[in-house]
């Protein structure tokens, strides 16, 4: 089974071909974020998640730190298309 860092990359690749450059230079960051940190291998149960900010569904950038404020967080990463 290939490493996370891997499965990123290869995200990375197919998703540059199919989205707006801005998403994808948010996207870039983000990923590299998390390929710099402890976080590659996920978080424990009860660890605290890094700062980050992503587009949601309607392209707007939105902050975990904004999200939290209105509740609970769930921060799910989809491997295929839909």
């Amino acid at each position: 089974m290939p490493s996370l860092q891997e499965q990123l990359l290869k995200l990375k690749e197919k998703v540059s071909q199919k989205v707006p450059e801005e998403f994808m230079k948010v996207t870039t960051e983000e990923i590299q974020k998390l390929m710099d940190s402890r976080l590659i291998d996920g978080l424990s149960i009860r660890s605290k998640a890094p700062e980050l900010s992503l587009p949601d569904s309607q392209g707007k950038l939105v902050t975990l730190s904004e999200t939290l404020q209105k509740g609970p967080v769930i921060l799910s990463f989809y491997r295929g298309s839909w």
